[in-house]
């Protein structure tokens, strides 16, 4: 849908008064960056003479005292502000300002789906009103590579950010899942909303794609260059029940591009952050898969409360390739695990989670779950993994349970990782109760310039691979603070006097942090100082901190 824009331009050079023009359609002011003009608006900006003027644009003409000149006007002129009130708004309003705002979200479904929203339109939903969802919104409008239709819950009004309450289970099934579904579509951005669950049965957060079972129509379609991002998403399920509050879930096509920025996601039955394609038991098309997803700057706690289910911060599974999980805190005392990644293998065909990368997160698991970071491929996965892990505080507390890691990198059944490469480099793990970091994986795994710290019972560091996989290590430091084996290598152990022996280049000492387990920064004359080797692409540590020549050992530059 193209608008004709009516759009009052105001120059002032010297002292020169300018004449206002108020058509009745309304005024489009351009911004001062605009009218000093850049290579693009040069041209038009240059015909216009002092004062006030009107201009019109009519397709690609500029219309200027009754003259037509050629123009081709900016892509964001043709773009529209909504308004949406939930109390003084109504639906047979134009919607167009504030004082003419909608009231409902069936009729943002209903313009969206007819007329449409056009590229760069917004909707601004009022602060501090609250909107009740007993089923499904589904974002059905697209913007393309010009601009985004963005939805967004504060820049106008007063309060707390608008809100999107569940209000019962809803859905297509009864069994509800998402309050907000973005669905069949591109170049779309969700910001700045609080999405309430309400601790209703069933009820999931924000979904990306889904399944018609559940959702109602249309079918997931190739969704590509979504934007989630400032929201805060809560309340997500009961703790009976298994509810995610973001997820992107392909059952039949390809979901790509998809930027998941600076959410608060806290009190969810189950899973924080979810990626995933629907399993071919439950309808899923093997040729469904993530790509290219973002994941940053997210705050996650208080997950996993359904204690029954499986639960995690953040979890990959399932046809994912390309993924960048990075500065995102994650905090919980009852999940699974914080962040787990988990090739499955479904019917037979491998459903891969494929080229990984995991940096710059605070990763902390302290309720005595199963780990802080698992990698856990389901039986059967034969092909190639590549992950890289690096720059991560990663800290688990099993309060005594002996099943507690901080990473676990998982051998299952008949799978087998041949070729697979894991890059594994200054992260600071710490542990208090059982392995900082085990591995049973075949393939390749590289360990460098990591703090591996244990001040459990338990041998803290395996690496246990087969005859075909190949463990590579050096520039770590390993602490302990029992006596023995502190090391057990295919079944070999190494205590602290025999570690040296099986790398040269290790640390064995306390690394003195500033203060254990609180300030994570070294202390002057630490041996981790300075104590790492140099790996390609590692140029910054966990705090944006140029690193050294060397690097220091584990996630930290910064001394004290």
């Amino acid at each position: 849908m193209m608008r004709n824009l009516i759009i009052v331009i105001l120059l002032f050079i010297g002292s020169v008064s300018a004449q206002t023009y108020t058509p009745a359609t309304g005024n489009l002011f351009i911004p001062d960056s605009m009218m000093l003009g850049t290579s693009a608006n040069s041209t038009w900006i240059e015909a216009i003479t002092a004062g006030s003027i009107v201009v019109k644009v009519e397709g690609t003409e500029l219309i200027m005292d009754g003259n037509p000149h050629d123009f081709s006007p900016p892509a964001s002129f043709d773009t529209a502000k909504f308004y949406v009130d939930a109390t003084l708004g109504s639906d047979a309003n134009s919607g167009s300002n504030a004082d003419t705002a909608w009231q409902t979200i069936t009729h943002i479904e209903q313009y969206a789906t007819s007329p449409g929203f056009d590229p760069g339109d917004t909707i601004y939903f009022r602060r501090g009103e609250v909107w009740g969802m007993d089923s499904v919104w589904q974002i059905l409008s697209s913007g393309d590579a010009t601009g985004n239709v963005v939805y967004d819950g504060d820049s106008w009004g007063a309060g707390a950010k608008a809100t999107i309450r569940a209000t019962g289970t809803g859905g297509v099934s009864g069994i509800g899942f998402s309050i907000v579904r973005i669905v069949d579509v591109r170049y779309v951005t969700f910001q700045n909303f609080i999405v309430d669950g309400d601790n209703q049965v069933g009820k999931w957060g924000i979904m990306v794609g889904g399944n018609v079972d559940t959702q109602g129509q249309p079918e997931q379609n190739d969704e590509h260059h979504i934007t989630i991002q400032d929201n805060e998403i809560e309340n997500i399920g009961d703790t009976d029940s298994y509810n995610n509050a973001i997820t992107l879930r392909c059952d039949e096509d390809t979901i790509s591009d998809v930027t998941i920025l600076r959410n608060h996601i806290h009190d969810v039955s189950s899973h924080g952050i979810t990626v995933y394609a629907t399993a071919m038991q439950y309808g899923g098309d093997s040729n469904a898969t993530t790509q290219n997803t973002y994941i940053g700057y997210n705050t996650l706690t208080d997950f996993h409360l359904a204690l029954g289910e499986a639960g995690s911060g953040i979890m990959i599974t399932r046809q994912s390739d390309s993924t960048v999980i990075e500065y995102n805190s994650i905090i919980n005392s009852a999940a699974n695990f914080c962040l787990v990644i988990m090739p499955h293998n479904e019917s037979g065909t491998s459903m891969v989670t494929q080229n990984v990368t995991i940096r710059y997160n605070y990763i902390k698991n302290y309720g005595g779950g199963f780990a802080a970071l698992y990698f856990s491929p389901d039986n059967g996965i034969t092909e190639a993994l590549f992950y890289n892990i690096y720059g991560n505080l990663i800290w688990a507390d099993g309060v005594g349970t002996t099943s507690t890691r901080a990473v676990y990198f998982q051998m299952r059944g008949t799978c087998d990782y041949t070729g697979s490469i894991i890059n594994f480099y200054n992260n600071t793990v710490i542990s208090t109760y059982y392995a900082a970091l085990e591995e049973t994986m075949n393939g390749t795994f590289n360990i460098r310039n990591n703090i591996l710290y244990n001040i459990g019972a338990i041998s803290f560091l395996r690496a246990m691979y087969s005859s075909v996989g190949t463990l590579t290590h050096s520039n770590n430091l390993y602490f302990s603070n029992h006596s023995g084996d502190f090391i057990s290598v295919d079944g070999t152990g190494y205590d602290a006097t025999e570690i040296p022996g099986w790398e040269a280049t290790a640390e064995v000492t306390d690394p003195t942090f500033t203060v254990e387990f609180s300030n994570l920064n070294l202390q002057a004359g630490s041996d981790a100082i300075d104590g790492g080797v140099a790996v390609a692409g590692y140029t910054t540590d966990y705090d944006g901190v140029a690193v050294g020549s060397p690097p220091n050992i584990g996630a930290k530059e910064t001394t004290e």
